[in-house]
């Protein structure tokens, strides 16, 4: 086999390191790449679905715009995993349709909200039941990986979850 066809068996993504040196970048498998962006995805909606409360429930206007915007920033992280260099491995007790199962929850919670059927305990109540699934289902233990950044964002995520699992706790006192 040329070098051309090994080139298209294998593309090869390169960056220029500081120092000058090109350097491959390996890329998550397909499937990886999809369950870290449906799990982007399912941060997202979680963040709309804060949003729509700080829309609809005044009382906790800041509050919940502030977790909105966490929301956002965490589904950054998670696509900062699919574009990691190195070997980001997904647990085979993860699938997609498990996480949209997640975010059909969440959608269906959004259009309560949407509805104005939803009272302020009761927002507070959903969103504790969210942010607790994410840790009870070891949503983020799914991945596996080598080096420090890596780690960082992955521990980041768990702490940020369980930041708004004791904000949201706190408002619920």
């Amino acid at each position: 086999m040329d070098d051309r066809g090994a080139e298209k068996a294998f593309p090869v993504l390169c960056a220029t390191l500081d120092d000058g040196i090109i350097a491959p970048i390996i890329m998550p498998s397909d499937t990886t790449f999809k369950l870290i962006e449906s799990l982007a995805q399912n941060e997202e909606l979680i963040g709309q679905l804060y949003q729509v409360y700080a829309d609809r429930l005044l009382i906790r206007k800041q509050f919940w715009q502030s977790l909105a915007v966490e929301e956002k920033m965490h589904a950054g992280w998670l696509r900062q995993l699919g574009q990691m260099q190195g070997d980001v491995k997904v647990s085979h007790r993860f699938s997609i349709a498990a996480v949209s199962t997640y975010s059909a929850y969440v959608q269906k919670e959004i259009e309560l909200a949407l509805s104005g059927v939803v009272q302020d305990r009761q927002a507070l109540v959903t969103s504790l039941y969210i942010e607790e699934s994410l840790i009870e289902k070891r949503f983020f233990d799914a991945f596996s990986g080598e080096g420090q950044s890596f780690k960082e964002v992955l521990s980041q995520l768990v702490a940020e979850t369980k930041n708004h699992i004791s904000k949201i706790k706190s408002q619920l006192n």
